[in-house]
This record gives C-alpha cells, sequence and structure tokens, in this order.
C-alpha cells in the first residue's frame, strides 16, 4: 500500500480547508440576507438598529460555543464584532 509523501498530505488538509472556507462564506451571506430582513422589521416598528444588549448576547453566545470547539475566546470576539459590524452597515442600507 504506497503511502502519502509530507507534500500530498499538506494538499489534502489545504483541500479541506478550502471546503471549510466556502462553507463559512456561504454560512455569512445567509447571515447577511437575514441581518438585512432584521433591519426591515426593525425600521418597521421604528426600533433602533444598534442594540448593545443584543450584541451582548451575540458574543457571548460566540463565546460559549467558542469553548465548546476549543477555539480562543478572543480570536471569536474579534470575529463577531465584525460580523455584527457589517450586519449594522447591511441594516442601514435596506
Amino acid at each position: 500500500m504506497p503511502t502519502l509523501c509530507l507534500e500530498e498530505l499538506l494538499e489534502i488538509h489545504r483541500d479541506h480547508l478550502k471546503l471549510i472556507d466556502e462553507e463559512i462564506v456561504e454560512l455569512l451571506g445567509q447571515r447577511m440576507k437575514v441581518s438585512a430582513k432584521v433591519g426591515v422589521l426593525k425600521k418597521l416598528n421604528k426600533t433602533e438598529i444598534c442594540s448593545p444588549q443584543q450584541e451582548l448576547k451575540v458574543t457571548d453566545r460566540a463565546m460559549k460555543n467558542a469553548k465548546l470547539h476549543d477555539v480562543h475566546g478572543g480570536f471569536i470576539v474579534k470575529i463577531f464584532r465584525l460580523i455584527i459590524e457589517e450586519s449594522k452597515r447591511i441594516q442601514n442600507v435596506e
């Protein structure tokens, strides 16, 4: 049975990362579509786009998920702050 060389193993892992990256982008796209719908509802309800309380809930939930998946909490908070900022931008545009 032939064994894989290090370069082949590296390429297999890079291909796997590529698939994961595609899923991340797809999920972010889905999230932004839902966020746009939330923005429309907020405007109809005359609710502020910015909700620090909701943002805290989102980041807290992300931190809990980070612990479950052994991901550094500070890293997750940075990512979710960017996601929240983009969500607010989209909600202001829609």
